[in-house]
């Protein structure tokens, strides 16, 4: 509320005031620890620092993000949902959440129902992925418009028209093809050219679940509120789509209602509409070059 609290030092030693409190404590400590013989309260369970994707199980609709904080048990999302929006300080985990979902795409989808578009300036993702799982793999901005069109060309023909019935509507029949997964890497990047690439998809982005369309986009955290200004990142936000904070500046304040703060590599706070969970990514080490 407000006001000032003042709290008491906690101490057993028959000393006064805050001097040498911490060691006091660590000495009370130990002397429990010696003293008692009944039965010791039971551990903490906490995250890992550490968790690898392989170890974790999921049903095939899930894209299996990491470990949940609360539980300790395998954090996943829907397969289907628009996406993911993640921001990071660097080596946060952004590009092994990447490299992640995108191994996932790649072996966990019946093969050709699931295609990889992958944006990627510094080549952080090149060799990660068959070539049978990719569409397209753009690293400057020219590829990337070239790309990008092409998908909105695909997707454009996928858009319901009217004489689409209400049935096909529920099962998305009317169209054939794969899922498509945009996968960009270090929007900023991407973001701060003079001209943007990935515009076409406003158009396409209200309509994602319906014609197979996910992005999962990572950003460095430092920034972040001009990347709210941003049209594509701002359009994802209002659309709810998920949303993970890692390893953040803390004088960056508030992102997406978590306050920022530094993490381990792969610590962050996921939010979505049903709220904010703690996880621990999960790892997949990058593939070794041919």
């Amino acid at each position: 509320a407000g006001k000032q609290f003042l709290a008491a030092a906690p101490r057993a030693d028959h000393t006064g005031g805050i001097a040498h409190v911490v060691e006091a404590q660590r000495a009370l400590v130990d002397r429990i620890i010696r003293d008692w013989h009944g039965p010791a309260a039971p551990q903490i369970a906490s995250l890992p620092g550490m968790v690898h994707l392989e170890s974790l199980t999921h049903q095939r609709n899930q894209l299996c993000l990491g470990l949940n904080g609360r539980t300790l048990e395998p954090f996943c999302i829907d397969a289907n949902d628009i996406g993911l929006v993640a921001l990071g300080d660097p080596a946060s985990g952004k590009t092994s959440l990447l490299r992640s979902i995108g191994h996932q795409v790649q072996h966990n989808f019946p093969a050709g129902t699931a295609k990889l578009v992958i944006i990627d300036y510094r080549r952080d993702l090149f060799g990660d992925f068959d070539d049978a799982a990719i569409l397209g793999y753009a690293a400057t901005k020219s590829h990337a418009t070239e790309l990008i069109t092409g998908v909105c060309d695909g997707l454009a023909a996928r858009m319901p028209t009217n004489d689409v019935t209400q049935a096909q509507l529920r099962d998305r029949t009317w169209w054939r093809g794969p899922q498509i997964y945009i996968l960009i890497n270090d929007y900023d990047l991407v973001a701060s050219t003079t001209s943007h690439p990935l515009l076409p998809l406003l158009e396409y982005l209200p309509h994602a679940r319906d014609i197979g369309l996910r992005v999962v986009l990572t950003r460095r955290a430092a920034g972040s509120t001009r990347a709210m200004l941003d049209p594509v990142f701002a359009h994802l936000i209002e659309l709810q789509a998920p949303t993970l904070l890692l390893s953040a500046p803390p004088d960056e304040g508030r992102v997406f209602g978590v306050p920022a703060s530094r993490q381990i590599p792969g610590r962050g706070t996921y939010v979505d509409r049903k709220g904010s969970m703690e996880i621990q990514l999960a790892y997949v080490p990058r593939r070794s070059p041919l």
